[in-house]
């Protein structure tokens, strides 16, 4: 079975960034999604807005809604102060799995919690 473009970037990910590290895996999704594939996470620049807004506020919880591949929760979450914790929904249970696994690489699991949820059901 073919990988996903969420699997894709995890796996990229995996092999060029450092475990551990959140810097690092924010730096290779972005390249990834430079270089390689599109995918809608928040980037870069926009990245650097949210930062801002973060150190600003200095919140001690935060709510995310849509998770996609994890890439604004590791931003998030990295600053969080000790003891601050992240909540990020998301809609889409391979998404949710792509993200866990990113979060847990990026270091910063202690501080995210992943709701997977449905809007509706018919």
């Amino acid at each position: 079975m073919a990988q996903t473009k969420e699997q894709r970037i995890l796996e990229f990910v995996k092999q060029n960034a450092t475990e551990g590290d959140p810097q690092s895996v924010l730096d290779h999704i972005d390249k990834y999604c430079s270089q390689k594939e599109w995918a809608m996470n928040v980037g870069d620049e926009k990245g650097l807005i949210l930062d801002n807004v973060l150190k600003e506020a200095n919140p001690t919880t935060a709510l995310e809604m849509g998770t996609y591949c994890g890439y604004s929760a590791i931003r998030i979450a990295r600053l969080l102060k000790p003891g601050g914790r992240l909540l990020t929904m998301e809609m889409e249970p391979k998404n949710a799995a792509v993200a866990k696994e990113m979060i847990k690489f990026a270091g910063v699991q202690d501080k995210v919690f992943i709701m997977v949820y449905e809007l509706w059901k018919e």
